[in-house]
């Protein structure tokens, strides 16, 4: 068998790994091409509920596309230091289902500024990823 493999695949920068940055440039880019079309075709997102449901619904299919090749994984348990992180950055616990599903769409509920304003309405995407295997170690031990 021939195999060509990137070795470590480490890159510089706030990422460590290159998979793990590739996969957040497509995110945001599919994200955001998933919203700039969703503006397009409706001409009005209203900023309440329904609204939110309309950016969920159009945020869907890439969520659902990023966990079937694997840009984030299911039952990753965080540490302590995440958890508490995630869930202050939410204002609520998000810990449990972001571990479970491997994701969570926070779009936080919009204040009067922003509905005066018109946005920016914030969304955030987080996602957990469980890594990848870099390199292996195996023993064989004969018993005789």
């Amino acid at each position: 068998a021939a195999f060509q493999w990137y070795q470590r695949s480490t890159i510089s920068g706030s990422f460590k790994w290159a998979d793990v940055y590739v996969n957040a440039i497509w995110l945001t880019n599919t994200m955001q091409v998933a919203l700039a079309s969703l503006i397009d075709e409706t001409n009005r997102i209203p900023i309440n509920a329904a609204g939110a449901g309309m950016i969920r619904t159009a945020l869907m299919p890439t969520i659902l596309q990023a966990g079937d090749f694997g840009a984030y994984d299911t039952g990753v348990t965080l540490s302590g230091v995440q958890i508490a992180s995630v869930n202050a950055s939410a204002g609520f616990n998000i810990a449990t289902p972001l571990q479970a599903n491997g994701w969570f769409l926070l779009i936080r509920p919009a204040t009067a500024t922003v509905r005066e304003n018109r946005g920016p309405w914030q969304i955030v995407f987080y996602y957990t990823d469980a890594g990848a295997v870099q390199s292996l170690t195996l023993s064989t031990v004969a018993l005789t």
